[in-house]
């Protein structure tokens, strides 16, 4: 679309059902994210992996509400040391 049109109704609906939709997909990536947590051991990382499940439901709702897009859901990364495994934060969407 052209910088210099304005969004009737339709593309604003249309726009805002797409960040809701990503939101959403993210939701999937964080429930993944916990079951693979659940199968490590530490409960730190099960309570990381469920925080993010929580944020990125919360994400979703906030998007369809309002239209402004969220981070990307964290996943599980490991340092060198199975100590250093957590759930990275996820970046903020622009």
């Amino acid at each position: 679309m052209p910088a210099n049109k304005k969004m009737n109704g339709l593309d604003k609906i249309a726009k805002r059902f797409g960040i809701t939709a990503r939101e959403a997909r993210d939701i999937a990536t964080a429930v993944g994210t916990l079951a693979k947590a659940t199968t490590m051991k530490g409960a730190s990382i099960k309570s990381q992996a469920a925080k993010n499940v929580v944020s990125q439901v919360k994400e979703t709702a906030r998007a369809a509400t309002t239209g402004q897009p969220g981070r990307t859901s964290g996943k599980i990364a490991s340092g060198g040391y199975k100590a250093d495994v957590m759930v990275t934060k996820g970046k903020k969407r622009k």
